[in-house]
Protein backbone atom coordinates (compact mmCIF):
# COMPACT_ATOMS: atom_id res chain seq x y z
CA UNK A 1 0.00 0.00 0.00
CA UNK A 2 1.16 3.35 -1.03
CA UNK A 3 1.52 6.33 0.89
CA UNK A 4 -0.62 7.90 -1.68
CA UNK A 5 -3.63 5.65 -0.44
CA UNK A 6 -3.34 6.01 3.61
CA UNK A 7 -6.10 6.94 5.64
CA UNK A 8 -6.75 9.71 7.36
CA UNK A 9 -8.71 10.68 10.27
CA UNK A 10 -9.32 14.53 10.82
CA UNK A 11 -10.43 14.87 14.67
CA UNK A 12 -11.92 17.94 16.04
CA UNK A 13 -15.07 19.13 18.03
CA UNK A 14 -15.67 21.40 15.34
CA UNK A 15 -16.87 20.72 12.20
CA UNK A 16 -15.79 23.47 10.29
CA UNK A 17 -12.00 22.76 10.85
CA UNK A 18 -12.61 19.23 9.57
CA UNK A 19 -14.12 20.50 6.31
CA UNK A 20 -11.33 22.96 5.96
CA UNK A 21 -8.94 20.17 6.46
CA UNK A 22 -10.64 17.36 4.27
CA UNK A 23 -11.16 20.00 1.50
CA UNK A 24 -7.38 20.98 1.51
CA UNK A 25 -6.67 17.63 1.10
CA UNK A 26 -9.37 16.46 -0.64
CA UNK A 27 -8.00 18.29 -3.70
CA UNK A 28 -4.29 17.29 -3.79
CA UNK A 29 -4.18 13.56 -2.96
CA UNK A 30 -5.88 10.52 -3.07
CA UNK A 31 -6.12 10.04 0.86
CA UNK A 32 -8.80 8.15 2.07
CA UNK A 33 -10.07 11.05 4.31
CA UNK A 34 -12.29 10.25 7.57
CA UNK A 35 -13.48 12.64 10.22
CA UNK A 36 -14.88 12.38 13.83
CA UNK A 37 -15.86 15.03 16.15
CA UNK A 38 -14.65 13.35 19.41
CA UNK A 39 -11.07 12.34 20.87
CA UNK A 40 -11.04 9.08 22.46
CA UNK A 41 -9.52 5.55 22.94
CA UNK A 42 -12.17 4.39 20.47
CA UNK A 43 -10.74 6.10 17.96
CA UNK A 44 -8.14 3.12 17.18
CA UNK A 45 -11.08 1.53 15.96
CA UNK A 46 -11.17 3.49 13.00
CA UNK A 47 -7.94 2.46 11.52
CA UNK A 48 -7.39 -0.78 9.61
CA UNK A 49 -4.26 -2.33 9.94
CA UNK A 50 -3.01 -2.79 6.63
CA UNK A 51 -3.10 0.72 5.80
CA UNK A 52 -0.74 3.30 6.89
CA UNK A 53 -2.76 6.29 8.60
CA UNK A 54 -2.37 9.50 9.77
CA UNK A 55 -4.78 11.30 12.17
CA UNK A 56 -4.74 14.86 12.29
CA UNK A 57 -5.80 16.31 15.84
CA UNK A 58 -7.74 19.66 15.82
CA UNK A 59 -6.93 22.88 18.13
CA UNK A 60 -10.39 22.63 19.77
CA UNK A 61 -9.41 18.80 21.27
CA UNK A 62 -8.97 19.12 24.82
CA UNK A 63 -4.90 18.32 25.14
CA UNK A 64 -5.17 16.25 27.96
CA UNK A 65 -7.55 13.50 25.97
CA UNK A 66 -4.90 13.81 23.54
CA UNK A 67 -2.17 12.77 24.92
CA UNK A 68 -4.11 9.85 26.39
CA UNK A 69 -5.27 8.68 22.99
CA UNK A 70 -1.42 9.24 21.39
CA UNK A 71 -0.73 6.37 24.07
CA UNK A 72 -3.01 3.84 23.48
CA UNK A 73 -2.38 4.19 20.07
CA UNK A 74 1.66 3.78 20.07
CA UNK A 75 0.15 0.38 21.67
CA UNK A 76 -2.30 -0.84 19.32
CA UNK A 77 -1.70 0.70 16.14
CA UNK A 78 1.68 1.90 15.84
CA UNK A 79 1.64 2.45 12.53
CA UNK A 80 -0.11 5.84 13.06
CA UNK A 81 1.26 8.59 12.96
CA UNK A 82 -0.50 11.37 14.43
CA UNK A 83 -0.20 15.30 13.51
CA UNK A 84 -1.73 17.64 16.62
CA UNK A 85 -3.07 21.63 15.23
CA UNK A 86 -2.26 23.97 17.54
CA UNK A 87 -3.45 27.57 18.06
CA UNK A 88 -0.57 28.71 20.16
CA UNK A 89 2.91 26.52 20.01
CA UNK A 90 5.33 26.52 23.67
CA UNK A 91 8.31 24.66 24.65
CA UNK A 92 5.69 22.85 27.07
CA UNK A 93 3.58 21.94 24.63
CA UNK A 94 6.48 20.99 22.27
CA UNK A 95 7.70 18.51 24.53
CA UNK A 96 4.63 16.68 25.54
CA UNK A 97 4.19 16.70 21.82
CA UNK A 98 7.07 14.88 21.31
CA UNK A 99 7.13 12.67 24.37
CA UNK A 100 3.59 11.25 23.33
CA UNK A 101 5.31 10.62 19.89
CA UNK A 102 3.46 12.99 18.31
CA UNK A 103 5.11 13.28 14.58
CA UNK A 104 4.55 17.10 13.71
CA UNK A 105 2.70 20.28 15.63
CA UNK A 106 1.63 22.55 13.29
CA UNK A 107 -0.02 26.37 14.24
CA UNK A 108 -3.50 28.27 13.48
CA UNK A 109 -3.55 29.66 10.98
CA UNK A 110 -2.67 26.71 8.96
CA UNK A 111 -0.88 26.79 5.75
CA UNK A 112 -1.66 24.67 2.65
CA UNK A 113 1.40 23.79 1.99
CA UNK A 114 2.47 22.97 5.19
CA UNK A 115 -0.46 21.14 5.96
CA UNK A 116 0.12 18.61 2.79
CA UNK A 117 3.71 18.61 3.53
CA UNK A 118 3.50 17.54 6.80
CA UNK A 119 0.73 14.88 5.89
CA UNK A 120 2.55 13.09 3.38
CA UNK A 121 5.56 13.01 5.52
CA UNK A 122 3.70 11.51 8.14
CA UNK A 123 1.87 9.31 5.95
CA UNK A 124 5.43 8.06 4.10
CA UNK A 125 6.65 7.21 7.56
CA UNK A 126 3.46 5.51 8.51
CA UNK A 127 4.20 3.34 5.60
CA UNK A 128 7.46 2.14 6.35
CA UNK A 129 6.74 1.65 9.88
CA UNK A 130 3.91 -0.56 8.72
CA UNK A 131 5.94 -2.40 6.58
CA UNK A 132 8.63 -3.00 9.20
CA UNK A 133 6.35 -4.45 11.27
CA UNK A 134 4.33 -7.07 8.37
CA UNK A 135 8.04 -7.53 7.45
CA UNK A 136 8.97 -8.59 11.19
CA UNK A 137 5.74 -10.48 11.38
CA UNK A 138 6.80 -12.84 8.16
CA UNK A 139 10.56 -13.23 9.11
CA UNK A 140 10.95 -13.49 13.05
CA UNK A 141 9.38 -16.64 14.80
CA UNK A 142 7.74 -14.64 18.03
CA UNK A 143 8.53 -11.11 16.90
CA UNK A 144 12.73 -12.41 16.84
CA UNK A 145 15.03 -12.80 14.17
CA UNK A 146 17.63 -10.63 11.77
CA UNK A 147 16.62 -6.83 12.43
CA UNK A 148 18.42 -4.81 10.22
CA UNK A 149 21.97 -3.55 10.48
CA UNK A 150 22.38 0.41 9.51
CA UNK A 151 26.31 1.48 9.84
CA UNK A 152 27.07 4.92 9.48
CA UNK A 153 30.64 5.57 8.12
CA UNK A 154 33.11 7.81 7.05
CA UNK A 155 36.89 7.20 7.16
CA UNK A 156 36.97 11.36 7.92
CA UNK A 157 36.51 13.26 10.91
CA UNK A 158 33.78 16.57 10.99
CA UNK A 159 31.42 15.03 8.56
CA UNK A 160 28.49 14.94 11.15
CA UNK A 161 28.85 11.41 10.80
CA UNK A 162 27.67 11.09 14.93
CA UNK A 163 25.11 13.94 14.33
CA UNK A 164 23.50 11.54 11.23
CA UNK A 165 23.64 8.19 13.22
CA UNK A 166 21.61 9.58 16.90
CA UNK A 167 19.31 11.73 14.58
CA UNK A 168 18.63 8.83 12.42
CA UNK A 169 18.08 6.11 15.04
CA UNK A 170 16.06 8.61 17.65
CA UNK A 171 13.89 9.30 14.17
CA UNK A 172 13.06 5.28 13.63
CA UNK A 173 12.48 5.00 17.42
CA UNK A 174 10.32 8.04 17.34
CA UNK A 175 8.36 6.19 14.45
CA UNK A 176 7.63 3.07 16.21
CA UNK A 177 10.41 1.18 15.50
CA UNK A 178 12.26 -0.59 18.11
CA UNK A 179 15.86 0.29 17.70
CA UNK A 180 18.99 0.39 19.09
CA UNK A 181 22.22 2.46 18.86
CA UNK A 182 25.77 1.03 19.22
CA UNK A 183 28.41 3.50 19.74
CA UNK A 184 31.49 1.62 18.04
CA UNK A 185 33.79 4.58 18.57
CA UNK A 186 35.08 2.93 21.21
CA UNK A 187 37.84 5.23 22.39
CA UNK A 188 35.93 8.47 21.57
CA UNK A 189 32.70 7.84 21.27
CA UNK A 190 30.00 10.54 21.15
CA UNK A 191 26.39 8.83 21.16
CA UNK A 192 26.13 9.37 24.91
CA UNK A 193 27.18 13.21 24.86
CA UNK A 194 24.32 13.31 22.11
CA UNK A 195 21.64 12.00 23.30
CA UNK A 196 22.28 13.14 26.80
CA UNK A 197 22.46 9.82 28.77
CA UNK A 198 24.58 8.68 31.57
CA UNK A 199 27.01 5.88 30.51
CA UNK A 200 26.99 3.98 33.60
CA UNK A 201 27.34 0.42 31.02
CA UNK A 202 28.85 0.41 27.84
CA UNK A 203 29.65 -2.45 24.87
CA UNK A 204 32.95 -3.70 27.39
CA UNK A 205 29.91 -5.09 29.93
CA UNK A 206 28.10 -6.62 26.93
CA UNK A 207 31.79 -8.23 25.78
CA UNK A 208 32.63 -9.63 28.73
CA UNK A 209 29.37 -11.44 29.63
CA UNK A 210 30.51 -13.92 26.43
CA UNK A 211 28.14 -16.93 26.58
CA UNK A 212 26.24 -15.33 29.28
CA UNK A 213 24.63 -12.86 27.92
CA UNK A 214 20.78 -12.93 27.49
CA UNK A 215 17.82 -10.91 26.86
CA UNK A 216 17.77 -9.66 30.65
CA UNK A 217 21.41 -8.94 31.00
CA UNK A 218 21.42 -6.95 28.15
CA UNK A 219 18.50 -4.82 29.06
CA UNK A 220 20.38 -4.07 32.28
CA UNK A 221 22.89 -2.87 30.52
CA UNK A 222 21.55 -0.97 27.54
CA UNK A 223 20.92 3.11 28.10
CA UNK A 224 17.45 4.42 27.35
CA UNK A 225 16.68 7.42 25.69
CA UNK A 226 13.72 8.83 28.02
CA UNK A 227 12.09 10.76 25.31
CA UNK A 228 11.43 7.93 22.09
CA UNK A 229 12.67 4.62 24.22
CA UNK A 230 15.58 4.71 21.57
CA UNK A 231 17.95 1.83 23.20
CA UNK A 232 21.71 2.68 23.56
CA UNK A 233 24.96 0.09 23.56
CA UNK A 234 27.68 3.33 24.43
CA UNK A 235 31.62 3.45 24.03
CA UNK A 236 33.57 2.33 27.12
CA UNK A 237 34.56 5.76 29.77
CA UNK A 238 37.75 4.21 29.88
CA UNK A 239 39.81 4.25 26.15
CA UNK A 240 42.24 1.73 27.72
CA UNK A 241 39.05 -1.04 27.64
CA UNK A 242 39.00 -0.70 23.68
CA UNK A 243 42.24 -2.34 23.09
CA UNK A 244 40.46 -5.70 24.55
CA UNK A 245 37.62 -5.58 22.60
CA UNK A 246 38.38 -8.47 19.50
CA UNK A 247 36.39 -8.01 15.90
CA UNK A 248 34.47 -11.33 16.21
CA UNK A 249 32.67 -9.83 19.84
CA UNK A 250 31.70 -6.70 18.28
CA UNK A 251 29.96 -9.15 15.29
CA UNK A 252 28.31 -11.32 18.24
CA UNK A 253 27.01 -8.20 19.42
CA UNK A 254 25.79 -7.19 16.53
CA UNK A 255 23.92 -10.14 15.41
CA UNK A 256 23.10 -11.16 18.79
CA UNK A 257 21.40 -7.38 19.02
CA UNK A 258 19.47 -8.35 15.60
CA UNK A 259 17.02 -10.86 17.35
CA UNK A 260 15.36 -8.26 20.23
CA UNK A 261 15.74 -5.05 17.67
CA UNK A 262 13.64 -4.05 14.15
CA UNK A 263 16.83 -1.77 13.47
CA UNK A 264 20.42 -1.36 14.64
CA UNK A 265 21.95 1.69 14.03
CA UNK A 266 25.54 1.46 14.36
CA UNK A 267 27.64 4.69 14.55
CA UNK A 268 31.69 3.81 13.81
CA UNK A 269 35.37 5.69 14.93
CA UNK A 270 36.73 7.92 11.50
CA UNK A 271 38.79 5.26 10.58
CA UNK A 272 38.82 1.80 8.94
CA UNK A 273 40.30 -1.58 10.59
CA UNK A 274 39.86 -4.75 10.72
CA UNK A 275 36.77 -4.72 13.39
CA UNK A 276 34.65 -2.13 11.34
CA UNK A 277 34.94 -4.03 8.39
CA UNK A 278 33.97 -7.32 9.88
CA UNK A 279 30.92 -4.82 11.38
CA UNK A 280 30.44 -3.18 7.25
CA UNK A 281 30.50 -7.01 6.12
CA UNK A 282 27.50 -7.73 8.56
CA UNK A 283 24.97 -4.78 7.47
CA UNK A 284 21.71 -4.04 5.69
CA UNK A 285 23.18 -1.07 4.58
CA UNK A 286 26.01 0.96 4.76
CA UNK A 287 25.44 5.30 5.17
CA UNK A 288 28.85 6.45 3.39
CA UNK A 289 28.84 10.33 4.88
CA UNK A 290 31.03 13.58 3.28
CA UNK A 291 30.63 17.00 2.94
CA UNK A 292 30.80 19.27 0.54
CA UNK A 293 34.60 20.27 0.40
CA UNK A 294 37.42 18.42 -1.29
CA UNK A 295 39.14 16.35 1.48
CA UNK A 296 36.03 14.86 3.03
CA UNK A 297 34.73 14.02 -1.09
CA UNK A 298 38.58 12.51 -1.20
CA UNK A 299 38.04 10.54 1.85
CA UNK A 300 34.60 9.63 0.29
CA UNK A 301 35.85 8.38 -2.70
CA UNK A 302 38.79 6.02 -1.37
CA UNK A 303 36.63 4.35 1.41
CA UNK A 304 33.65 4.04 -1.65
CA UNK A 305 36.15 2.03 -3.92
CA UNK A 306 37.37 0.35 -0.27
CA UNK A 307 34.04 -0.75 0.04
CA UNK A 308 33.45 -2.01 -3.37
CA UNK A 309 36.77 -3.90 -3.61
CA UNK A 310 35.54 -5.81 -0.27
CA UNK A 311 32.32 -6.61 -2.30
CA UNK A 312 30.00 -5.07 -0.40
CA UNK A 313 26.78 -4.33 -3.24
CA UNK A 314 26.75 -1.41 -4.65
CA UNK A 315 22.80 -0.89 -3.02
CA UNK A 316 24.18 -1.71 0.11
CA UNK A 317 26.13 2.05 0.20
CA UNK A 318 24.35 5.17 0.36
CA UNK A 319 25.94 8.41 -0.33
CA UNK A 320 24.37 10.59 2.65
CA UNK A 321 25.70 14.35 1.88
CA UNK A 322 25.99 15.96 4.91
CA UNK A 323 25.73 20.35 5.07
CA UNK A 324 24.81 19.80 1.39
CA UNK A 325 24.16 23.65 0.61
CA UNK A 326 27.13 24.67 1.36
CA UNK A 327 28.64 27.50 -0.96
CA UNK A 328 31.97 25.91 -1.49
CA UNK A 329 32.15 25.97 -5.35
CA UNK A 330 31.27 22.37 -5.80
CA UNK A 331 28.28 21.24 -6.78
CA UNK A 332 26.13 17.55 -5.80
CA UNK A 333 26.51 16.32 -9.81
CA UNK A 334 30.46 16.95 -8.66
CA UNK A 335 30.24 14.90 -5.89
CA UNK A 336 28.72 12.19 -7.67
CA UNK A 337 30.67 11.95 -10.14
CA UNK A 338 34.41 12.38 -8.14
CA UNK A 339 32.99 9.46 -5.93
CA UNK A 340 31.25 7.52 -7.94
CA UNK A 341 27.88 7.48 -6.47
CA UNK A 342 24.52 9.34 -6.80
CA UNK A 343 23.99 10.93 -3.31
CA UNK A 344 21.05 9.07 -1.27
CA UNK A 345 19.76 12.04 0.62
CA UNK A 346 21.14 15.02 1.29
CA UNK A 347 21.46 17.34 4.46
CA UNK A 348 20.99 21.21 4.60
CA UNK A 349 23.28 23.40 7.15
CA UNK A 350 21.73 24.40 10.18
CA UNK A 351 22.33 26.53 13.36
CA UNK A 352 20.15 24.28 14.49
CA UNK A 353 22.66 21.28 14.54
CA UNK A 354 25.45 22.56 16.81
CA UNK A 355 22.97 24.14 19.22
CA UNK A 356 21.00 20.64 19.61
CA UNK A 357 24.40 18.92 20.12
CA UNK A 358 25.51 21.68 22.54
CA UNK A 359 21.50 21.00 24.66
CA UNK A 360 22.05 16.90 23.88
CA UNK A 361 18.56 16.83 22.41
CA UNK A 362 18.76 15.49 19.05
CA UNK A 363 17.43 18.09 16.24
CA UNK A 364 14.30 15.76 15.13
CA UNK A 365 13.22 16.48 18.67
CA UNK A 366 14.42 20.02 19.59
CA UNK A 367 13.66 21.48 16.02
CA UNK A 368 11.61 18.74 14.22
CA UNK A 369 10.00 20.80 11.66
CA UNK A 370 12.92 22.49 10.18
CA UNK A 371 14.68 21.29 7.03
CA UNK A 372 17.41 19.20 8.43
CA UNK A 373 14.98 17.52 10.68
CA UNK A 374 12.79 16.43 8.01
CA UNK A 375 15.60 15.31 5.75
CA UNK A 376 16.79 12.75 8.22
CA UNK A 377 13.25 11.96 8.83
CA UNK A 378 12.98 11.13 4.71
CA UNK A 379 16.50 9.44 4.97
CA UNK A 380 14.68 6.74 7.65
CA UNK A 381 11.89 6.56 6.18
CA UNK A 382 13.88 5.85 2.75
CA UNK A 383 15.99 3.04 3.94
CA UNK A 384 13.20 1.23 6.04
CA UNK A 385 10.88 1.25 2.80
CA UNK A 386 13.31 0.19 0.91
CA UNK A 387 14.94 -2.76 2.89
CA UNK A 388 11.30 -3.85 3.46
CA UNK A 389 10.80 -3.96 -0.64
CA UNK A 390 13.43 -5.95 -0.77
CA UNK A 391 12.62 -8.23 1.62
CA UNK A 392 8.98 -9.14 0.53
Amino acid sequence: MTPETARVIIVDPEELFRKEVRAVLKNTSSYLIQDSPLVDTSIASLFEAHIPSVLIVGPNAPTESVFEVVADLALQKPFVSVLLVSRELDTELLRQALRAGIKDVLQIPLKRDTLIASVDNAARFSSSVLGAMESTREQKPAGRGAGKVITVFSTKGGVGKTVVATNLAVSLAKGGLKTVIVDLDLKFGDVAVMLKLTPEHSVYEVVQAGDRLDEELLEGILARHADTGLKALLAPLDPELADSIREKQIIDVIEFLRRFFDVVVVDTPASIDKMILGVVDASDEVLLVATMDVPSVKNAKIAHGMLKMLNVPSSHIKLVLNRADSKVGLGIGDVEKSIGARVFQTIPSDRLVPRSVNLGIPVVLSSPRSEVARSIESLAGHLVAEHNAVHR
